[in-house]
């Protein structure tokens, strides 16, 4: 609606506004303009009247007036409006409340709408101005409206009393503690935004008209005297000292702010005010974990109202985690529909499942997009870990670190190799533990139990276990080894997937050690305080099985390492030629410089019909594998059509460049350097080698095709 408003003294120094709210016209106080307004730079200092009442208000010059909206006027209402309120606060503007807590005009507005609900005051304003020539004119618009979020009603702003505290001297106390590094925010980019919240922190309205929470301390005798004490008890005392007798009080109906309650927590919890024993005893704790979204609602307010009534701080770490979002990385809302029952999930997939999605996807910065294909994968993984679990316990190996490592043979190479690969993995699930890396450590876990302990260990324990070459003593250490391993490995894994990991170690009658395991469960608690702790953060050394490993089983390790590698090679270049995954390889390693020893284990990590150990010999075959110390080379089916296999590994390097070309881009790319988070950056580096690699043997297997081809 399009208003004119009447000059007071002059009706030519009228002046029309534009509102959506009408009859909010009825309480206000003044009409504003921008100050660079050439329009209504005359009008600036003059008066008009209000249509439809006997007052007159004053033209003012504001900057929050957008000169471009509407007729690049505003009316001000500062009891009805948060922007209006502003103004009248600059300006000192008249506060003129015009509608009771019902939303229904009371005696403040004019008689003829006295009564009136805000609807009906909205129709007979408009018919009123336009019957008394007032209405400019009225157009339809689209605009957000607040609507409350139980009652679906929109939201009308109305000035009363509430109750505040002046958060701004508190703030700097919790920017203090934080900048000083007695609390630590976990990722550190979150301390700017700490600082900045409490840096622009307005007075805190801590009073809620609800049927429920904390009630306001504050007592009111009949007078309207205010007694604000600790107790009913003390607020009569006080009444009667100052007025020289008993009176009867009335206490506030107002409730405190949740997060006014809230931020009592880490000390109403222990005692205080009236125990403090208790508080010496359990305060300040290690490690809050939350969301991002309520950093400033409760964190900042936690660590304002400890260090101002307690004077110490609450915690000494906080671990920001991100938000749990559907699988379209949309915010759940109930109003969407989109919200994921974790009881649903737990019913399909089970609890394990989820506990250890949520934690592998909780990287820093980067909300977790929850969809049942993860949690899915998810369980597949477990189901493995179930199956290497099993399978090793028909085998015999439920042995215990307790027990004695058989002795009296030589110590077969992959025993060193998963050993030493236990302790790498088991090193870096503590460093990433150490920086709150949740995501890092079960990662890590992921591949080695996968990759590492199912794929490759376990098949090299199928071969050994049942290779006549293998003595019953070999054999022995081999199950002890595999026990002792898989012990360790549900160690690691528990804090993530406890009720699968405890199944498996009364399967294994590791049952006898539980409380071993139960200090597994609190291995983050561990790590995270010794982060917290004052002295300064120093490199982890190896550790002490890493530092004693003599040579031969570092031998061992590289020899068995590289075998894998090779392995690897051998699988991609298969998928290369188009070969099925169960297709039977003709291998030929033609370059060995740990001895003819590695049939055994790449026959056991390639499914190899045959492996021919020729050392020192080039073979024909232009399938050449490489790694740091071996080479081998496949030789394809009979009848490969070597035109055909050329054209396939054409089309691929084709494929290949391509990505290598975007993914270049990408890291070429400053902003990307700049805003991703290190270890994006280091993984699409990595990626970039391997397809560079990738690239390069395609390239020289091409080349050997052609040769073959065209000898000339």
């Amino acid at each position: 609606a399009y208003i004119t408003y009447p000059g007071a003294d002059n009706p030519e120094k009228s002046v029309t506004i534009a509102t959506t709210r009408p009859a909010t016209m009825l309480g206000d106080t003044a009409i504003a303009v921008h100050p660079n307004d050439e329009r209504y730079q005359h009008l600036i200092g003059s008066h008009v009247r209000v249509p439809l009442t006997d007052r007159t208000i004053p033209i003012i010059a504001d900057e929050a007036v957008d000169a471009t909206l509407g007729s690049g006027t505003l009316k001000v209402t500062p009891a009805h409006d948060f922007t209006d309120f502003d103004i009248g606060q600059r300006h000192q503007l008249p506060r003129l409340v015009i509608m009771d807590s019902r939303a229904v005009l009371n005696d403040n507005a004019p008689p003829p709408y006295r009564g009136l609900n805000r609807e009906q005051a909205q129709k007979k304003v408009l018919a009123d101005l336009e019957r008394q020539g007032w209405l400019a004119k009225t157009e339809t618009i689209t605009h957000a409206v607040p609507h409350g979020e139980r009652s679906a009603v929109p939201v009308e702003p109305r000035l009363t009393e509430q109750w505040f505290v002046d958060a701004r001297a508190m703030a700097k106390k919790a920017m203090q503690v934080v900048d000083e590094g007695k609390i630590k925010l976990i990722p550190d980019g979150w301390r700017n935004t700490w600082n900045s919240w409490l840096r622009d922190i307005q007075p805190w309205c801590v009073s809620r008209q609800l049927w429920w929470g904390h009630q306001i301390p504050a007592w009111y005798s009949d007078n309207g005297d205010m007694f604000v004490a600790r107790s009913e008890k003390e607020a009569v005392h006080m009444a009667q000292q100052r007025l020289g007798k008993k009176v009867k009080l009335r206490r506030d109906e107002d409730v405190l702010d949740t997060w006014f309650s809230s931020a009592l927590w880490p000390f109403s919890t222990l005692g205080w005010p009236h125990d403090d024993h208790e508080l010496d005893q359990r305060y300040p704790t290690s490690v809050l974990v939350t969301a991002f979204d309520i950093i400033f609602f409760w964190v900042a307010r936690m660590v304002m109202m400890s260090t101002h009534l307690v004077g110490k701080i609450p915690f000494h770490a906080v671990y920001v985690h991100a938000l749990v979002r559907d699988g379209k990385g949309e915010k759940m809302s109930k109003s969407k529909g989109n919200v994921i029952d974790p009881l649903s999930i737990i019913e399909r997939y089970g609890a394990d499942a989820l506990r250890f999605t949520l934690a592998s996807q909780a990287s820093p910065g980067r909300d977790i997009r929850l969809a049942d294909a993860r949690v899915e994968g998810y369980r597949n993984f477990i189901t493995k870990l179930w199956n290497a679990g099993r399978f090793l316990y028909l085998n015999g190996c439920a042995a215990t670190a307790s027990s004695h490592e058989p002795r009296g043979e030589a110590t077969l190479a992959i025993i060193d190799w998963i050993d030493i690969e236990l302790e790498r993995v088991t090193q870096d699930v503590d460093n990433a533990l150490d920086e709150f890396r949740f995501d890092l450590a079960a990662q890590s876990l992921y591949r080695f139990t996968w990759h590492v302990f199912c794929d490759q260990f376990i098949e090299l324990f199928k071969t050994f276990i049942t290779d006549n070459a293998t003595t019953e003593n070999q054999k022995s250490q081999l199950k002890h080894a595999a026990g002792k391993n898989f012990e360790a490995l549900l160690r690691l894994l528990h804090p993530y997937i406890p009720f699968v990991t405890q199944q498996l170690w009364t399967l294994f009658d590791y049952e006898k050690h539980s409380g071993e395991l139960a200090l597994a469960q609190n291995r983050a608690q561990t790590q995270t305080q010794k982060q917290t702790q004052k002295q300064p953060q120093t490199q982890q050394e190896p550790s002490a099985r890493m530092r004693a490993a003599n040579d031969t089983a570092q031998r061992h390790h590289q020899r068995i390492g590289e075998a894998v590698d090779l392995a690897a090679a051998l699988r991609s270049a298969q998928s290369a030629l188009g070969l099925p995954p169960t297709a039977r390889l003709k291998i030929q390693l033609n370059q060995n410089p740990y001895g003819k020893n590695l049939a055994t284990e790449l026959k056991a990590l390639t499914r190899s019909a045959d492996i021919i150990e020729n050392a020192g010999e080039d073979s024909s075959s232009p399938i050449q594998i490489r790694t740091e110390n071996l080479r081998a080379a496949l030789e394809p089916p009979l009848n490969t059509d070597y035109r055909v296999l050329a054209d396939k590994l054409a089309q691929q390097a084709e494929k290949n460049q391509k990505n290598l070309d975007s993914l270049q881009a990408r890291l070429n790319d400053p902003q990307f350097s700049a805003n991703a988070p290190l270890e994006i950056v280091q993984q699409q580096q990595q990626r970039q080698q391997e397809l560079a690699d990738r690239l390069l043997w395609l390239s020289e297997t091409q080349a050997r095709l052609k040769a073959l081809l065209h000898p000339n």
